[in-house]
């Protein structure tokens, strides 16, 4: 998996499938390891589908003590952020493109818990630190 992530020319549509299930995860770590994050996913209780337009999907269920993600689209999600491209996904995740910017444009369309929405943000913003 990292030589097709990390590799000089890695096929986009396979990094786009791996990220988004990769992102996730990476969110539900943060939220249960980094202090100022803990208290952010403390304060949310739903259902966030982080998602590309007509491909992979990832759900995360925050509960207000533990913060799970699982493959896949969400049955009944209270928030979801479509991407509408695999690759404006990429360049989120590799922090290229200002999160903000993108919903404005209406490249990300944002449906759902709105304050949810803000919350996960602040996490894709993280998530693209921290796999810099």
């Amino acid at each position: 998996m990292e030589a097709i992530l990390k590799g000089a020319n890695p096929p986009r549509e396979i990094k786009a499938r791996l990220l988004i299930n990769t992102v996730g995860k990476a969110i539900a770590a943060i939220a249960a390891l980094e202090p100022e994050s803990q208290v952010i996913a403390r304060g949310i209780k739903g259902i966030a589908e982080v998602r590309i337009k007509n491909d992979e999907a990832v759900n995360i269920t925050f509960s207000g003590q533990d913060v799970i993600a699982r493959n896949g689209q969400a049955p009944d999600a209270d928030l979801v952020m479509e991407f509408a491209t695999q690759d404006l996904f990429l360049d989120i995740v590799d922090d290229k493109v200002d999160v903000f910017a993108a919903i404005c444009l209406e490249d990300i369309r944002v449906e759902g818990d709105l304050h949810m929405g803000e919350e996960m943000i602040l996490f894709l913003d993280k998530v693209g630190i921290y796999l810099q």
